[in-house]
């Protein structure tokens, strides 16, 4: 179930609602859970891109991603390496 944090609106979700299935499962929220989306992002050409240069290879732009309720920021490169913020 979505509910709106400024309206306190209720909406019930259905098999195909991610939040729904997440919840549903009873995974926690870690990092551990987002393991192959981190894995996967820095080649995905929809990841959100920003200049700042890897340390392990000198690329000039890393992936970030904004991860869980706290949205804590990882930034990732397609050499494999990985800053966690």
């Amino acid at each position: 179930m979505f509910v709106c944090s400024k309206c306190g609106e209720r909406v019930e979700g259905d098999e195909y609602d991610a939040l729904i299935y997440d919840e549903f499962l009873g995974q926690k929220e870690t990092v551990a859970v987002y393991k192959s989306i981190l894995t996967t992002a820095p080649h995905d050409p929809a990841t959100q891109l920003v200049k700042r240069t890897c340390e392990k290879c000198g690329r000039p732009y890393m992936s970030v991603m904004r991860v869980g309720d706290a949205e804590r920021i990882i930034y990732l490169c397609k050499c494999g390496n990985r800053v966690d913020v």
